[in-house]
């Protein structure tokens, strides 16, 4: 089901914009196929935002284990979300992985950084099993700039109900605390 975009009247609760556990690993699978087959190398020069650490693999095939969530964000999420005019990554998901089908209504709310690795936000929901729906930025907010959207209000707005979990995403750099959404 699409919705116009200029309508956010229309538009589904960000609630029910949750991605399944089991849509991440098949996401995760996807990715890591596309790596494979397409030689996807890491384009990061410096593995910080500050650009003060150099990224020693530069130029090398890119793996996935040890990719920000940005990151995997630029090369998998908005491409695809981008394709289809800018809508959230969530509103793909029926078309990208049938057998999955739609978004759901979240169950558990993740924080984490932008710079924490994909995989430590994939294991941090695994335990949940693979219908638990995750609410992330990344994949629930759109990319365009027809419904501009503040990811404090979404998430604050997911939070607010009573059946909703939070999950916070600390790695080693406890990155998360400085830059929860």
């Amino acid at each position: 089901r699409r919705f116009a975009r200029d309508q956010p009247e229309v538009q589904p609760a960000w609630s029910d914009r949750g991605v399944t556990v089991g849509h991440l690993q098949d996401f995760a699978e996807h990715c890591r196929r596309r790596i494979e087959c397409e030689r996807i190398a890491d384009e990061r020069q410096y593995l910080d935002s500050a650009k003060q650490v150099p990224n020693l693999d530069y130029g090398r095939r890119l793996f996935l284990d040890t990719a920000p969530l940005w990151y995997v964000a630029e090369l998998f999420v908005q491409p695809v979300a981008t394709e289809r005019g800018g809508v959230p990554y969530v509103d793909a998901l029926r078309e990208e992985f049938p057998q999955r089908g739609g978004p759901r209504r979240a169950t558990h709310l993740v924080s984490c950084s932008p710079e924490s690795r994909f995989a430590d936000v994939l294991d941090a929901v695994q335990d949940l099993g693979e219908e638990a729906a995750v609410w992330m930025p990344e994949l629930a907010l759109s990319t365009g700039p027809l419904r501009p959207e503040s990811s404090e209000d979404a998430a604050a707005e997911v939070l607010a109900r009573p059946d909703v979990g939070h999950i916070l995403v600390c790695d080693a750099r406890m990155l998360a605390l400085g830059h929860a959404r």
